[in-house]
């Protein structure tokens, strides 16, 4: 065969193998991000629910993380773990500041992969404090108004 035929044969099969290389990194891509945008959903549920623990109503958090487990990250789903593990001793909302830190912490590392909050620096910065609790379930009650769908007249 004439050398002269082959360089298009190898040129257009070599621009169908980088074209099919640059699809497949574009849709792993896609993938990623929408996989990034459910965590930071399931993220921001859970962040809610937290803001109802001082009024006594871990119910949220229970009900929340049960939507984690399709897409937090195996030390998010340990870090949870570990702060109903503190429920089953009866405490201040005060003292489970530690593993509220940890879980915290494993969220934001899973969304960011550069941050500069360090897990140490949690432990030391974090601090659990509140305003009052009927604020919390105020403000909870107005978030989640804002949230439901407007009914369409």
């Amino acid at each position: 065969m004439d050398l002269d035929k082959l360089i298009p044969i190898f040129a257009a099969l070599t621009t169908a193998v980088a074209g099919l290389v640059v699809w497949m990194f574009q849709k792993n891509r896609e993938r990623q991000d929408q996989i990034r945008q459910r965590k930071q959903a399931v993220y921001e549920s859970l962040l809610i629910a937290i803001a109802e623990l001082p009024s006594h109503n871990a119910a949220p958090l229970f009900v929340e993380s049960q939507l984690a487990w399709l897409y937090a990250s195996d030390k998010v789903l340990h870090a949870m773990q570990a702060v109903f593990s503190s429920f089953q001793v009866p405490r201040p909302f005060e003292e489970r500041a530690e593993v509220l830190g940890a879980l915290l912490f494993e969220m934001r590392k899973d969304i960011f992969s550069q941050t500069k909050v360090t897990e140490g620096s949690v432990r030391t910065i974090f601090e659990m404090g509140h305003p009052p609790v009927e604020d919390l379930v105020k403000y909870i009650e107005r978030r989640g108004m804002k949230l439901k769908p407007q009914d369409s007249k």
